[in-house]
């Protein structure tokens, strides 16, 4: 299935790759999950792995 993810979310989560950034740029719309209260960008695992998937077939 083309949505599965490349590893379980759980992994992900514990690395840390939803950790954004406190500062937005027009071009991370489309990465930001949600904002915490604190101000904190979480960024989208489902798109980011969709990127890690295009990296790969470029290498």
């Amino acid at each position: 299935m083309a949505d599965e993810l490349l590893i379980d979310q759980s992994v992900y989560l514990e690395a840390g790759v939803h950790i954004g950034t406190k500062v937005k740029t027009p071009g991370m719309k489309r990465f930001i999950y949600k904002v915490r209260e604190d101000g904190l960008y979480l960024l989208d695992l489902p798109e980011i792995d969709k990127r890690i998937k295009i990296a790969a077939k470029i290498s």
